[in-house]
Parts: structure tokens; sequence; C-alpha cells
């Protein structure tokens, strides 16, 4: 085995872990980050790029 290939143990990896691989290889798993203005959670890509929702990148551009 490489330097460079994790290794790793199933049994030690517990049940969030599970989920998230789960998650992951059923393509069910987005990226989401909050508005840095309002907090809501941001999951279209635009958004999240800019950690701003459209509402308050209207705000942010009509000030």
């Amino acid at each position: 085995m490489s330097d460079d290939q994790e290794v790793y143990d199933e049994t030690v990896i517990d049940a969030a872990d599970r989920l998230l691989r789960a998650a992951l290889r059923g393509y069910t798993f987005r990226l989401a980050v909050q508005c840095d203005v309002c907090g809501i959670w941001l999951t279209d890509p635009k958004s999240v790029r800019r950690h701003r929702g459209p509402v308050c990148a209207k705000k942010d551009s009509a000030a």
C-alpha cells in the first residue's frame, strides 16, 4: 500500500460518518452555507459562492 492511500477501520467509523458516506454515494449531499447578512441557509451555487442570498445581495447592491 502506498503512503498516499488512506487506511481506516470500518468498525471505528461512527454512525454520523456512515450517514455522510451514504449521502455522498447517493448524491443526496448538498453544500450549504449561511448568509453572512441574515443567517439563512443557502444551497444555490451562486449564493454559496458569495455567501449572500438573493434578497441580501439585492439590498447590498442597492445601498
